[in-house]
């Protein structure tokens, strides 16, 4: 009986006659459910190999043939180069079976298979391994063994996918459960009602003239998502959202944005549907839970200052920015149940908008002749108009009227019209291209679109608001908010 490695020599061939040993050889290579196949010296594939490993090499006949020509539109470039250079080191007889089988590039590889018109059509996870066949102290040939690990591999990924999910659904769960039942509810109307205007706007583009408007309207819904999500500090949700508006911000950079610009969009937009709806399945698990285990009002109220208080340090901080947090005249415990989520949402909003557009930076105010400390003043009274809420600071208001005159004097054959101006042809102005430079309709953007998320919620609310400012002292935001009888 001949050895495997006299199979790969050259001047006799592997087996003279049938024996009973050649017939077992044949048997177990036909039946074994790990492919075998042997390599020479020049990496071409030799006999005897199993029909295990003609299914995985996508190879009916692949004897004869060049390994690494058998692997050509099945792996990468890449790994067929790394391959060549590894198959070659194992033919180096001093280096140990432990460090090459550490760099195996086949270890765990995807392979793609095509049909005879040259067009994939399927794919498999494949496990390689190859150990050296040695005669007189030298390596004559290699014997290869593959593993078509598909199953395998796509049970592993749905562990991980189930792991990853189970990990997510908790840590949404403690950020959920701070929030109010009724609260969470509100928002999750309102993530769908602005989800549903974004696919709508997907639905109906328009024409490719229309796109940059389109990426106008589903960043304002989407920036509204995530202002109300911040609003109640459900960070999981906040993120996604400042990850969706960077995405539209790189688009909306583009000359001519075209259609297949809007594709990561529809991925993003689908994976928020995702997650509203997992979300929505929490909320209704969590609100017996919320309403049995309510916290005391008194401790309520506590957090809520101290929640404010934090929202200004953290921020402030991260901003570079000096500011102090004075709530003498604000009485948490004057404030209904039934307004208190509401509250918070209103000062958190107010705040984060002074400290991003209003409040300058220390060596700012000293050049004015301000205090490098900024001041965030609250307040609360009840009247009999209702429960009015007090924001002030000492920091600046956007200059839209100077930015209006600004173009004005680029742009003088505007003068005639400006009389008849409202809101809306104001912001069409600034959002044209040119009028004003990137840093100041970044800053105008941000800014309305958070006093029109305030607005919104306010008016909802039943309630009404009313802001008093001067350019460089103070801006001052009252929302006055009805009590049931």
């Amino acid at each position: 009986m001949k050895t495997l490695s006299d199979s790969l020599s050259n001047d006799q061939p592997a087996f003279e006659e049938p024996s009973i040993h050649s017939l077992f050889l044949e048997g177990v290579l036909e039946h074994a459910g790990e492919g075998y196949f042997l390599l020479d010296s020049a990496l071409v594939v030799q006999n005897p190999l199993s029909r295990s490993a003609m299914r995985c090499l996508g190879e009916e006949n692949p004897v004869g043939r060049p390994f690494l020509k058998i692997l050509e539109n099945k792996v990468t470039g890449e790994i067929i180069e790394r391959s060549r250079e590894y198959l070659t080191l194992l033919f180096d007889p001093d280096l140990d079976e432990e460090t090459l089988g550490e760099i195996n590039p086949l270890a765990e590889s995807e392979f793609c298979y095509e049909n005879k018109r040259g067009l994939w059509e399927e794919s498999s996870q494949l496990r390689f391994s190859f150990d050296r066949l040695f005669e007189d102290g030298q390596v004559r040939g290699i014997l290869g063994r593959v593993r078509d690990v598909s199953h395998e591999h796509e049970l592993q990924k749905r562990l991980n996918s189930t792991e990853h999910q189970v990990r997510q659904q908790m840590e949404w769960l403690v950020n959920i459960l701070h929030v109010e039942s009724s609260a969470l509810r509100e928002f999750l109307a309102g993530a769908e009602r602005e989800l549903q205007n974004i696919e709508e706007r997907l639905r109906t583009p328009g024409k490719p003239g229309e796109y940059p408007q389109v990426l106008e309207d589903i960043y304002r819904s989407v920036y509204i998502i995530r202002g109300n999500a911040a609003l109640m500090d459900l960070s999981f949700f906040t993120e996604f959202g400042h990850q969706f508006l960077n995405l539209i911000a790189d688009i909306r950079q583009k000359t001519a944005p075209g259609a297949h610009d809007f594709i990561p969009v529809v991925v993003r937009v689908k994976e928020l549907r995702s997650t509203l709806t997992e979300v929505e399945n929490i909320v209704r698990r969590v609100s017996r839970f919320h309403e049995r285990f309510r916290a005391k009002r008194s401790y309520e109220s506590e957090l809520l200052v101290h929640s404010i208080r934090l929202l200004v340090n953290s921020l402030g901080s991260e901003l570079g920015k000096q500011v102090q947090l004075v709530h003498d005249d604000f009485d948490p415990m004057s404030i209904p149940f039934y307004h208190r989520q509401a509250v918070k949402e209103f000062l958190y909003l107010l705040a984060r908008n002074a400290l991003y557009y209003g409040i300058e930076f220390p060596e700012e105010r000293k050049e004015q002749q301000k205090p490098a400390v900024a001041t965030i003043e609250i307040a609360s009274k009840v009247t009999p108009d209702g429960l009015n809420l007090r924001l002030r600071h000492d920091g600046r208001v956007l200059k839209i009227e100077r930015l209006i005159e600004k173009m004005l004097v680029q742009y003088p054959q505007l003068k005639e019209e400006k009389a008849g101006w409202n809101d809306a042809d104001i912001s069409r102005l600034i959002f044209t291209p040119g009028m004003v430079d990137e840093e100041e309709r970044d800053l105008i953007a941000g800014y309305s679109l958070d006093i029109e998320l305030l607005r919104k919620r306010v008016q909802s609310s039943g309630g009404r608001m009313k802001i008093t400012f001067t350019s460089k002292a103070f801006c001052d935001v009252i929302i006055t908010l009805p009590l049931r009888k």
